[in-house]
């Protein structure tokens, strides 16, 4: 971005002179007045014509108000701009940010993709992790079932396993929260009770590009879409006088986070502008609130407990 440099400050100066000036006498008044080459003249107790050779007090100036203020040079982000008045800017008033890139929105969140380079599939499903090293890996159960469908996935730590819920006939995303290494992706269905059997299952070797990148995409750990059926619903609900909220915890102290590897732990807790993580009250607080009377007219939000991240 061109700087925008104003070499003349401006200067704003406004005055406003009221006064008034009385004299009284013998039970007479008087008046006083201004001739116009700026003289003070003042009338005479008989009402006569004034004696230009006569005395005249100063005038006093005990209620004259003036105020004057100076407008220099305003920084705003590094960048020098003009207010008004000088020789380089336009008409008075007018901020002047010619030559300027001004950022309109925000950089669109990035999306998970099935790209379809490395795949696992059978007639049933399909696991695609082709974007390993972007901290997710997607599957899909393109059979008919109506039972329940699982996916397990094993981490590079030694007995950690996450297991998800999965719905048959869409793609779904699943981190791989457990930093870079050696992951197997299970695809599994309910025969009976507690028993479930394979569909599907591979084994690859990640190597993330960043440790933060399993959170940077909707998934089964962080859902992002949560805004837009939100304000749907409390729209739809608003006229009942219901209201809709959603909450959005940022790193909670919990099973999930405190297994996560110690170095990723240190970088959560660093890119926390409040240098923790958050406890499980810190979200319940917030959804009292929501649930209470003090919350009636706050609806269609999404709130986030994560400490200042942005």
């Amino acid at each position: 971005m061109k700087t925008l440099k104003r070499l003349l400050p401006v200067t704003l100066a406004l005055a406003l002179l009221l006064t008034s000036c009385a004299q009284s006498g013998g039970g007479a008044s008087s008046s006083a007045g201004s001739s116009a080459d700026g003289s003070t003249s003042a009338a005479a107790p008989d009402g006569s014509a004034p004696d230009a050779s006569a005395p005249v007090d100063d005038v006093q100036l005990d209620d004259v108000y003036m105020d004057r203020f100076e407008l220099g040079e305003v920084i705003i982000n590094g960048e020098d701009i003009i207010l008004d008045g000088s020789e380089d800017g336009g008409e008075d008033g007018d901020v002047s940010l010619e030559d300027g890139d001004v950022p309109l929105a925000a950089t669109p969140m990035p999306m998970p993709e099935a790209s379809g380079t490395q795949v696992k599939e059978n007639s049933r499903a399909k696991i695609d992790y082709s974007n390993i090293k972007d901290g997710y890996v997607m599957v899909n159960f393109t059979g008919t079932t109506k039972t329940r469908l699982k996916v397990q996935v094993s981490c590079p730590t030694p007995k950690l396993v996450y297991t998800y819920d999965l719905q048959a006939g869409a793609w779904t995303t699943f981190p791989l929260s457990d930093g870079s290494g050696s992951y197997t992706v299970t695809i599994l269905e309910n025969t009976s009770g507690s028993k479930y059997a394979q569909v599907l299952s591979t084994k690859f070797d990640a190597q993330l590009t960043d440790e933060f990148a399993p959170f940077l995409r909707p998934n089964q750990y962080v859902d992002y879409s949560a805004a837009e059926k939100t304000m749907a619903k409390a729209k739809e609900l608003a006229g009942r006088n219901i209201c809709v909220n959603a909450v959005a915890p940022g790193f909670i102290e919990t099973e999930m986070t405190q297994a996560l590897p110690q170095k990723a732990r240190e970088a959560a807790v660093a890119s926390i502008p409040m240098g923790r993580m958050g406890s499980p009250r810190d979200v319940a607080e917030l959804v009292a609130f929501l649930a209470g009377d003090r919350s009636d007219y706050i609806t269609g939000q999404v709130i986030c407990v994560d400490g200042g991240i942005v």
